[in-house]
């Protein structure tokens, strides 16, 4: 079965996800994370993306980055999973995958979203007990925030945000994770209730019924399923209820 293009981003901006195949753990002691950094690194050198956030658990990855115009998140990623994964089967002797066959990634549209976002990687570590405040734990992008030996672009994620650096960091520190709660399972859970996602669709096509969408042309198609994904319904949910797939939806979207 062909794979689904993945969603593009208006922003640019990308919630990237990557787990251990099998869940099994990919950073087993600090040289393996600092390896991990230090090719993440590598890759943000070459200048095209920008890492906004990021946190390195047992068993997988949250990275908040962006692309720049003409840039692949997907090679992004392919070079530093191709690299680590070497790095691991020699440190470990080992053969096969070290990651999962394809990273998660999702486009993240506006600043309510983004401010999520950065909430659910920074309380990762809280929420699996490996420390009390967000900023104590040294695999996360809060650690080193705003100082020199940072891989964010603190600068930036503060002009997303519209917040100072100060004011970000008690902001990311304090949260008690239920913002981000949802992320964990967006494929299955959908952002908005169905009754709301109908109504965009219905406000949008201007008809009531969804099976209507098949008689729209390309471009109107297209006109929905964006203010249908920017409106924070889920590709999964879009797809069940206009009767469509997410490649076909996906394919709209380019």
């Amino acid at each position: 079965m062909p794979r689904v293009s993945r969603l593009p981003s208006t922003t640019g901006i990308f919630h990237v996800m990557q787990r251990g195949a099998n869940r099994q753990d990919l950073f087993f002691d600090d040289e393996d994370r600092h390896q991990y950094l230090r090719l993440l690194q590598y890759a943000l050198e070459e200048g095209t993306f920008t890492l906004h956030a990021f946190c390195l658990m047992s068993d997988h990855v949250h990275l908040l980055i962006s692309e720049s115009e003409g840039s692949c998140i997907s090679s992004f990623m392919h070079g530093i999973d191709t690299r680590y994964a070497r790095y691991y089967n020699t440190k470990y002797e080992r053969i096969g995958p070290v990651f999962n066959d394809r990273f998660l990634s999702k486009p993240v549209e506006d600043t309510a979203y983004y401010l999520c976002v950065l909430r659910y990687i920074a309380y990762n570590p809280v929420k699996a007990g490996l420390c009390r405040e967000a900023f104590r734990y040294p695999w996360g992008s809060l650690y080193a925030f705003g100082t020199p030996k940072e891989l964010t672009d603190s600068a930036r994620v503060c002009s997303i945000s519209q917040m100072n650096q100060t004011d970000l960091i008690r902001c990311l520190n304090h949260t008690n994770g239920q913002d981000g709660l949802a992320l964990e399972n967006e494929e299955r859970q959908p952002l908005i209730s169905d009754a709301r996602a109908l109504n965009v669709y219905r406000t949008v096509s201007e008809t009531e019924n969804p099976a209507d969408f098949a008689l729209f042309s390309k471009e109107k198609k297209g006109c929905i399923l964006r203010k249908m994904t920017e409106a924070r319904c889920s590709l999964r949910q879009i797809a069940r209820l206009l009767g469509i797939s997410r490649k076909q939806i996906a394919k709209f979207l380019k």
